[in-house]
């Protein structure tokens, strides 16, 4: 049998056995360049007003570990002191996170809303986040790795979180609310089995 042969057989098999779910969804889109130009920024403002402060301290106490933070926070929103929301997750960034979000969850079979649904030992409705407020802790903040994952790196200094819907950006040493994109998780129909 001919290599030629041996590689259309081989392609075709390939074919016929590719998920049909991938197939099916929308081409994923680029990552914008305003959103990794905004996130670069922030994290030089971070780095340039939380030098003096040196590098957060390992220690078993929480009383200064509360004073570590504070410090980090007061610097963090003395360095941008006029932040709101939509600063980074700006309209090209939100779009692109959704679909994102929702491309994950659709490929993995995962409902995310349900999910928070079911947290119901969580408060998420009673939760207030403001950029450059601290991230209440009753804001029951849901991680889900397959999705994180999924999502563009970040620098040491942030991280993403669910709260409720909300897809929230924090800083991490100050627990600083950075932006947040409202209502980030799709909502889909539940079928009436579930």
């Amino acid at each position: 049998m001919s290599i030629f042969r041996v590689w259309t057989a081989l392609s075709i098999v390939l074919a016929f056995t590719a998920p049909v779910k991938s197939s099916t969804w929308p081409q994923t889109l680029q990552v914008p360049r305003d959103f990794v130009a905004r996130i670069n920024q922030y994290v030089e403002m971070h780095r340039l007003v939380t030098a003096p402060l040196g590098l957060p301290e390992m220690c078993s106490d929480s009383e200064e570990l509360l004073r570590q933070q504070s410090a980090f926070a007061r610097a963090i929103r003395e360095g941008r002191p006029n932040a709101r929301e939509g600063d980074i997750f700006t309209p090209d960034a939100a779009r692109y996170f959704r679909t994102r979000i929702a491309e994950i969850a659709w490929q993995r079979g995962l409902d995310l809303v349900g999910e928070v649904e079911d947290a119901v030992e969580w408060d998420t409705e009673a939760v207030i986040l403001e950029v450059n407020a601290p991230i209440p802790w009753s804001a029951a903040p849901m991680m889900w790795p397959s999705v994180l994952a999924g999502l563009p790196e970040l620098p040491p200094e942030l991280e993403y979180r669910f709260v409720g819907r909300d897809l929230v950006l924090i800083d991490i040493a100050g627990n600083t609310v950075v932006d947040v994109l409202r209502e980030a998780l799709p909502i889909y129909e539940r079928s009436e089995s579930s």
